[in-house]
């Protein structure tokens, strides 16, 4: 066992030492992480706050008995004020550019790195095609059902004038997109920065440190790339302009006007050339690059970089130039417009709105961005395959089941498919809801496109799909009930016959138990939907092309019983599955607009909301550039620059230091906290390292970012933190959290009476060791992982302490066993 500090040295007052805690996901306020009614902010700003517990007039307590206790909350980053509720809006940008970093780390092998590169370039796609795609949702809404079809004028230039009011609303939402890009959380910083510090080892290649193990997180450029990534942000904008001066040439082209034809020409050449340089842009950040192993490649890579963002702000003028001129050929074509739409009775006429009535092109260009996502999807499964084959015996991952990839290495496309998914529920969503109220209130009804009417169907079948996994959890559960009943009174017994926990809260304990074992099926439950979207995906497209036939358009029809995945080409009267997959799109738009209403006026309705965030913002702009600034660029530098602070070795001149500096540091990090003090922690030096301790709770770093993360945290990492940090290092864990899990032990012995359980751990692959259980609070040591009792036993009739909640995820400090584990990990003093 590691050596750890004894009660004399913990609370010796003449030797201050710091508990130094981060919070995880939700934003927990100051006064929950540090169990104190009153706090009062000592370091940071507004957004990287750094407490301590305060009296009742916000004076700062003394420490208690030489421990200062602390807390860094990072939480505004992601929840801090009512515009972050927006980002509700963008959640599919945040999941595509999050699977970028999902991506295996290719290593020196060539056909490695060119499946990385393609895969990259593919989520490249996927992403310029969601951008398009919910500006094209709210071109639907204001160009063709409220400009064209509900406020259709009979005489002169009625009609195209409401179409120029109707591109204010995608223009606005793409102004509300590229404000989400320009968003930034102040410059990038090295987390190495003020103590000249690199993960062990000073040769660097390409900016990365060459230290083992090879993370991601060693390198400088995932923190302090450019925060705006410039290039990106004005490509997608640029293709969604152009994509609309599409929509504004194309009824003037359909009318037969040589200006509207040769603009909508040059504007789908735009389109492709700036869809082309996204794909082929690599990363703009370099937050995600992988060299290629030539350094005259590399040269050009980097010239083009530099290169790339003064082409995008050229092709970015070009658009904007475009969709003026399909604004000016629009609004010069008067009544003609009415008639450019073949089929579509005259306005007045009370004949009501059929197919043909539509925008010129709107399904046109539904159908292209649709292609292009499904395309991109299966080129993406396909080099996502092949990197993860080409890399299946890279690193101890490879050896370990428990620290195993997500779904064989292919985590990153069925990350992109279910964004993708997800990006066209909320395009459809909101279109079904605008068409509902305008339906309430036309004289003549109005209706979206045929292929976004598919996607109600696809959406009926998918919510069809999730009540029937949930009713197989639910019969699972039963099947299994007296099972995980066992196992909570096995656990509560501590050995003995009688369990300290009444049966009802047993039966309870095991109901939970049960929840939480879902997240190891997180996996499962991806393929299927990736799988069931791309099928849907490809029906509504298959049966959405149709061949000429004279004058009429004929749709091809799948082969039965396949043709059950797309919308029947005639139905007769409303589909079930249309009328149940309208009312989930219409629901799911007002939820978000209901939690976003609440998140304006509620800070805890914010925390609840901004929780994906957390998870998916910490990763760069590498893939999207309209999701949220990635707050790693400064948490992760602004921890390690406030544990080097309270060691007294921070190296800037301007930062006067502690008197007296702390003689050690304990940082106790909660669920994506702990990410946070990994990469923070990676970046101390030998000297710093040797004071301080870790303590990790409610962490899904095995559960979680091992197995989804692979380049950036593995077993190598993990294995790396316990060696250099001496073995002090501890991991609390509960068997209800249904979030986290054990992190540095695995294949866990089922507990029972008269048998002693066992584990391996991270200090020892090879064999299973004894676990110890504590008979006073029933705790199970696995080695350096804890597992903790939810909730903590009391005596059967609970005299002497309360058994009332179950905590779950949360409140780990209020646990019986904390000032142990904290003094488990508490260096020894320097010199001692």
């Amino acid at each position: 066992m590691p050596s750890s500090a004894n009660e004399t040295e913990v609370i010796d007052p003449a030797q201050p030492w710091v508990e130094l805690r981060v919070h995880g996901v939700s934003g927990s306020p100051p006064e929950s992480m540090l169990r104190g009614a009153h706090v009062v902010q000592v370091g940071g700003d507004e957004k990287s706050r750094f407490f301590r517990l305060a009296g009742p007039q916000g004076e700062e307590l003394p420490p208690d008995r030489g421990r200062i206790l602390e807390a860094y909350h990072w939480g505004r980053f992601t929840s801090g004020t009512w515009r972050q509720a927006l980002w509700l809006l963008i959640i599919p940008f945040g999941i595509v550019n999050a699977a970028q970093f999902m991506l295996p780390r290719p290593g020196t092998d060539r056909w490695a790195r060119r499946w990385h590169a393609v895969a990259g370039a593919m989520l490249r796609t996927l992403g310029v095609g969601l951008t398009c795609l919910l500006i094209y949702s709210s071109a639907v809404v204001g160009m063709d059902l409220l400009g064209w079809q509900w406020a259709r004028a009979g005489e002169g230039g009625g009609r195209q004038w409401w179409l120029l009011l109707g591109l204010a609303l995608p223009l606005a939402a793409l102004t509300l997109f590229s404000l989400f890009g320009r968003a930034t959380l102040n410059a990038g910083q090295n987390p190495g920065e003020d103590t000249h510090s690199e993960p062990e080892g000073s040769t660097t290649v390409l900016g990365r440190v060459q230290d083992h193990p090879p993370t991601e997180l060693g390198r400088a450029e995932f923190f302090t790339g450019d925060p705006d990534a410039p290039a990106l942000r004005r490509l997608h904008a640029c293709a969604a302009l152009t994509m609309l001066a599409v929509l504004c040439f194309s009824p003037a082209a359909d009318y037969g006007d040589t200006a509207g034809q040769v603009g909508r020409w040059v504007a789908l050449a735009l389109l492709a050339a700036a869809v082309l340089v996204i794909v082929f842009l690599g990363d703009p950040e370099r937050s995600a690059t992988v060299s290629t192993g030539s350094a005259g490649w590399d040269r050009r890579v980097e010239r083009w970089h530099r290169l790339a963002p003064s082409l995008a702000g050229v092709g970015l003028v070009a658009a904007m130039a475009l969709l003026l001129w399909g604004a000016v050929t629009q609004s010069a074509q008067g009544r003609s417009l009415i008639r450019s739409t073949t089929g579509c009775p005259d306005p007045g006429k009370g004949s009501g709105a059929v197919d043909g009535c539509s925008l010129p092109a709107v399904d046109a260009v539904a159908f292209g961005l649709l292609a292009v996502c499904v395309f991109a999807l299966v080129l993406l499964f396909i080099s996502a395959a092949g990197l993860a084959r080409s890399t299946r015996r890279n690193g101890a991952n490879a050896v370990l089941p428990a620290f195993g990839r997500f779904a064989m290495g292919m985590t990153a496309a069925l990350a992109g498919s279910v964004g993708t998914f997800l990006g066209v529920g909320f395009a459809a969503a909101f279109s079904f809801a605008v068409q509902a109220a305008v339906n309430r209130v036309a004289a003549e009804p109005v209706s979206i496109p045929p292929l976004l009417q598919r996607v109600a169907y696809a959406w009926g079948l998918t919510t069809v799909l999730l009540v029937l996994i949930v009713l197989v959890a639910v019969i699972g559960y039963l099947v299994r009930r007296a099972e995980f009943v066992d196992r909570a009174a096995q656990a509560f017994s501590f050995g003995r016959q009688t369990p300290r926990l009444p049966a009802a809260w047993l039966r309870r304990v095991a109901r939970t138990m049960y929840l939480a074992r879902a997240k190891n099926h997180l996996q499962l439950l991806f393929w299927v939907f990736a799988g069931f979207g791309i099928l849907l995906s490809l029906a509504a497209g298959i049966e959405h092309c149709s061949v000429r036939s004279g004058s009429r358009c004929v749709p091809i029809s799948l082969w039965q019983p396949l043709g059950v995945l797309s919308e029947p080409a005639n139905p007769d009267g409303v589909s079930p599955m249309i009328w149940l997959g309208t009312l989930v799109l219409v629901s799911l738009s007002a939820l978000l607009v209901t939690l976003g209403r609440g998140a304006i006026g509620s800070e805890s309705v914010r925390r609840g909301v901004s929780v994906i965030w957390d998870v998916i913002a910490f990763w760069p702009r590498s893939v999207h550039p309209f999701v949220p600034p990635p707050y790693s660029q400064r948490a992760v530098a602004d921890l390690r620059r406030r544990i080097s602070w309270h060691l007294g070795t921070l190296r800037d001149p301007d930062v006067p230091l502690p008197d007296p500096p702390a003689s050690r540091v304990v940082v106790a990090a909660h669920s994506q906290g702990s990410l946070i003090a990994v990469a923070a922690l990676l970046w101390l030096t030998p000297e710093e390292r040797a004071r301080v301790g870790l303590v990790t709770f409610g962490s899904q770093l095995r559960q979680q970012f091992v197995r989804a993360f692979p380049a950036h945290v593995d077993v190598a990492v993990l294995g790396w933190l316990w060696s250099r940090y001496g073995g002090r290092w501890r991991n609390l864990y509960r068997d209800t959290d249904a979030i986290a899990g054990p992190v540095l032990s695995w294949d866990h012995s089922a507990e029972r009476r008269g048998q002693r359980p066992q584990s391996r751990r991270i200090d020892g692959w090879d064999h299973a060791y004894d676990d110890e259980i504590d008979q006073a609070s029933g705790r199970r040591s696995c080695g350096p992982d804890w597992r903790l009792l939810d909730p903590a036993p009391s005596d059967i009739a609970q005299m002497t302490s309360a058994v009332a909640v179950l905590r779950g995820h949360g409140d780990y400090p209020a646990d019986p066993d904390w000032p142990e584990v904290v003094a488990e990990v508490l260096p020894p003093l320097p010199g001692g």
